[in-house]
């Protein structure tokens, strides 16, 4: 995979990931109905726009402050178009698990 640098606002490194190791992919449009069907296991994490927006300032700072917009506008198109949390495994909201509608051993 590629690592984004969001500092010079480009793409960086290449890293190699074990193929036989758990691999944990996650993100804003990483649950997809394509990437759903390859998936073992899907969770949506719900959480309030204003929640999310601080937390996601607070990690990235002035890097994600000038594409918040952006970014929120592409998220909500995905969304509708997507519904990842009608496609997930685990539904968290709050960080509260509300729907496990399968079997974790």
């Amino acid at each position: 995979w590629q690592r984004f640098d969001w500092v010079v606002g480009r793409p960086a490194e290449w890293n190699r990931v074990d193929p036989d190791a758990p691999l944990i992919v996650e993100g804003s449009g990483a649950l997809s109905r394509a990437s759903a069907a390859l998936a073992s296991m899907t969770v949506w994490l719900d959480e309030t726009a204003p929640l999310r927006k601080s937390r996601a300032l607070k990690r990235g700072g002035n890097a994600f402050e000038g594409n918040w917009d952006r970014w929120a506008k592409q998220e909500a198109a995905f969304f509708r178009t997507e519904r990842p949390d009608l496609l997930a495994d685990v539904l968290v909201q709050s960080g509260a698990i509300v729907e496990l509608p399968i079997t974790v051993t």
